[in-house]
């Protein structure tokens, strides 16, 4: 029988194999333990690792991966000893969590269990991050009974969390041994959601090295600034938690409850110019994505001043914007700088920070990259005071939405167009002749928009105007242009920028990177072609040309200081006519547009009268096209039909 249920288990075993290699059961990533969602769950990994999450923290499923991983290039500080093998963990997906998951180490024997943590290593390049590779760790409890070391881990990255067990004298760990039955309620019922805790503990990181009576002062002011937001209608932010206490009374591998009645967010000290901890002289603070620790500069006279207080602010800011979701670095950076002032208004009126204010013109919303600007918080004040919303409130509001160029479309009801006209035209512009709103027809994309500049082409040589902006970026500009047809073809523009040369060449387009055009212009250099007798006007467009970014306003400008410069030449040929034998006194040329007229519309058609030359050939210039030309003469006549008219280029009849 035992036997029997062995080989029927393994064809079970095999069939599901084979089921999921065809797809039916999908295919789980790379060195994944398992899922997480709504109920809640417990999953373990390589080496005895596990990792709980209550139910009713996540709103939807996560597969989870841990694997083992390679030490970071980065060695660990000297005062710590590692404790355990590297490991890596991520999920497949970002869902904001609102109870954190428990992340359990068993701990090995001859540990100092009261002076453990989890090290997490952070990359350089991360968003709001230090420059450099740095250290970081999250400090948690041992549960004594049970031989695991468990923290609390605010969400899973997505790009993984690659961390390794240590024991150093920086570190306390307070031990949790198991409370009678019963005592405390079962396992997730007393989850955080987003209620805002009650206050903070500050961490002097390294030890000692930030007085008592300025960590004191800090962590007062955090109070103060924490108390701010629990009054505002902002979720509570995504901060490491310290003194929240384990629900262990039934241990049977099950998900861990947390009793928060004395938890407290915790933040962390450095002293400015410690450069390995991510503080050098021109860092006030940052905000580690990868663990959710903020962290502080304090100045070396380790003063708390208004600077240093918008300093908290901000960076609780990042930690709120992180309970919704993920936002892109321009989002996050220039609603951080707008909170700075706004969260001490009294009703919470935006209120735009003095010295971020005054927003370069030359800059477009997305044009950001990683230099994340702090002035684009002007963009935001100006779209909050015209609906009359208060800063936590339209925040609460748009969070919701993804945080980015789309989510921003849709929270202000696909009116972002419109409202960065309207702040353009308000704000940057020093309203003149040339400046306009766009045709109805023709809204700018959602990179639009700095400076117009009225062009109005000929159809018989190229006509351009310079961009009298020479700063280094050329991203948003708005061109309106007007192309008159008076001849009596259809003639082609071709339209492009280029970078001022010396001299300037009409070739030069390729040297613009040219990137993406609004309305009626398709990815450049594009072509236009106008019937006779009409004019195309284009409204307005938007051009978004990048020739290396610097990364902020600090940088030297780029190719040396350029200008840029908007084209439009019409594409013309020319016909050359063999002189006719004596008497040579003249000839009559008939033009037909041979498209046009095989075609059953309009036929389009001309009549020249050509004097006799003086180089002995006759020269007919007209636009690109297919063309039927009869010649006529004192002696001579002559028919040819589907002649094709070059660009820039000439060709010559045969004589009959």
């Amino acid at each position: 029988m035992k036997g029997g249920i062995r080989v029927h288990a393994a064809w079970i075993g095999l069939l599901v194999f084979l089921l999921a290699g065809c797809g039916l059961f999908g295919t789980a990533p790379p060195n994944s333990i398992g899922q997480l969602g709504p109920t809640g769950g417990w999953l373990e990994g390589p080496d005895q690792l596990a990792l709980s999450v209550p139910a009713n923290a996540l709103p939807s499923s996560i597969d989870v991966q841990l694997k083992k991983a390679q030490p970071p290039s980065l060695p660990l500080p000297t005062t710590w000893t590692k404790r355990s093998d590297f490991y890596t963990l991520s999920a497949d997906t970002y869902v904001p969590a609102s109870d954190p998951f428990a992340l359990l180490l068993p701990v090995p024997q001859g540990a100092n269990t009261a002076q453990l943590a989890l090290a997490v290593f952070v990359a350089t390049g991360s968003p709001h991050a230090p420059a450099q590779d740095i250290w970081t760790f999250l400090e948690g409890t041992y549960l004594q009974t049970q031989g695991y070391f468990v923290v609390l881990l605010p969400e899973i990255p997505e790009d993984g969390l690659t961390f390794v067990l240590v024991e150093g004298p920086d570190f306390t760990s307070p031990s949790a041994s198991p409370p009678s039955p019963g005592a405390l309620a079962p396992a997730g019922s007393t989850g955080l959601g987003y209620q805002w805790l009650k206050g903070s503990q500050a961490k002097v990181w390294p030890k000692g090295s930030i007085s008592s009576a300025t960590a004191s002062t800090f962590q007062n002011a955090f109070n103060d600034i924490i108390t701010l937001y629990s009054k505002s209608k902002l979720r509570s932010p995504l901060l490491p938690i310290t003194g929240a206490k384990p629900i262990i009374s039934l241990w049977k591998k099950k998900p861990l409850g947390y009793d928060y009645t004395n938890a407290k967010y915790s933040f962390y000290l450095v002293r400015s110019g410690d450069v390995k901890n991510g503080c050098d002289t021109k860092t006030l603070g940052y905000y580690v994505p990868k663990t959710r620790i903020m962290v502080v500069c304090v100045p070396k006279d380790g003063k708390f001043t208004a600077i240093m207080k918008r300093t908290l602010i901000h960076e609780i800011f990042h930690a709120v914007q992180k309970r919704y979701g993920k936002s892109t670095a321009w989002w996050a950076e220039s609603t951080a700088a707008l909170s700075e002032v706004s969260m001490q208004d009294p009703t919470y009126q935006p209120q735009l920070t003095p010295d971020y204010s005054h927003r370069e013109e030359w800059r477009a919303l997305t044009a950001f990259g990683s230099g994340a600007h702090y002035r684009t918080q002007d963009w935001w004040y100006h779209v909050l005071r015209e609906r009359s919303l208060a800063f936590d409130a339209a925040m609460h509001e748009y969070m919701l939405f993804t945080m980015d160029i789309n989510g921003t479309n849709a929270a202000l009801k696909n009116k972002l167009p419109d409202e960065y006209w309207h702040w353009i035209q308000d704000h940057t512009y020093l309203k003149g002749a040339h400046t306009a709103r766009p045709a109805t027809a023709c809204k700018p994309d959602l990179k639009t928009a700095l400076n117009v500049t009225q062009l109005v082409g000929t159809t018989q040589g190229e006509k351009w105007v310079d961009h009298q902006n020479d700063r280094l970026v050329f991203n948003g500009s708005v061109f309106t242009y007007k192309l008159p047809n008076t001849e009596p073809f259809p003639v082609t523009w071709r339209l492009w920028f280029t970078l001022q040369g010396d001299p300037l060449k009409p070739t030069d387009r390729t040297t613009v990177d040219t990137k993406q055009w609004g309305c009626n212009m398709t990815t450049p250099p594009t072509e236009v072609t106008v019937a006779p007798g009409q004019t195309f006007e284009s409204g307005a467009i938007a051009a978004n040309v990048d020739l290396g970014r610097a990364k902020d306003d600090q940088q030297p400008k780029a190719d040396g200081n350029k200008k840029f410069r908007f084209h439009a030449k019409p594409l013309r040929g020319t016909v050359e006519i063999a002189s006719p034998p004596a008497p040579n006194t003249g000839i009559d040329v008939l033009v037909m547009d041979e498209i046009s007229c095989n075609s059953g519309g309009t036929c389009y058609w001309a009549q020249y009268q050509l004097p006799q030359p003086t180089a002995g050939r006759y020269i007919l210039d007209l636009p690109i096209g297919t063309y039927y030309i009869g010649i006529s003469g004192a002696s001579y006549t002559a028919e040819y039909t589907f002649v094709e008219v070059p660009e820039d280029g000439v060709v010559t009849l045969p004589p009959p």
